[in-house]
């Protein structure tokens, strides 16, 4: 049964090529659209546009783990084969939305304060339509 109300944000994971990344703290869905601006004299002082290119992606942060199944080693591995892999955004709750496609690591931080725990961040860049589905 899908969720009722308002969703937490640590329900949210994120999975890289199915498996899910482990130790994750935030993670974030951007969707943009660009314009191609038509503006022309008899536009009478409004800006004119028609739509243009489609963007999505996503981006988390994670605490590092050597021993987890889906952390450093295997994102640092995805990322240097210059492939895409496929992301998928879930609540894992049946009847909760799930977004899908294929995207590429386009950035990788590891931070390791002094007095602190290590994290990672990552960013993807989609390479095609994202898909909107329905966890089963």
């Amino acid at each position: 049964m899908a969720t009722t109300g308002i969703i937490r944000g640590r329900d949210y994971v994120l999975h890289n090529n199915a498996v899910q990344i482990t130790h994750l703290t935030s993670c974030e869905m951007t969707l943009g659209a660009e314009t191609i601006d038509v503006t022309t004299s008899d536009s009478a002082d409004w800006k004119d546009s028609l739509p243009g290119d489609k963007s999505w992606g996503f981006s988390a942060t994670a605490n590092v783990a050597m021993d987890a199944a889906e952390n450093i080693d295997e994102l640092t591995s995805d990322w240097n084969s210059n492939g895409t892999v496929t992301v998928l955004l879930t609540t894992g709750t049946t009847g909760d939305s799930t977004y899908t496609g294929s995207a590429r690591i386009t950035n990788i931080t590891v931070s390791n304060p002094r007095d602190g725990v290590s994290t990672l961040s990552i960013s993807y860049e989609g390479t095609d339509a994202l898909t909107i589905g329905v966890a089963a």
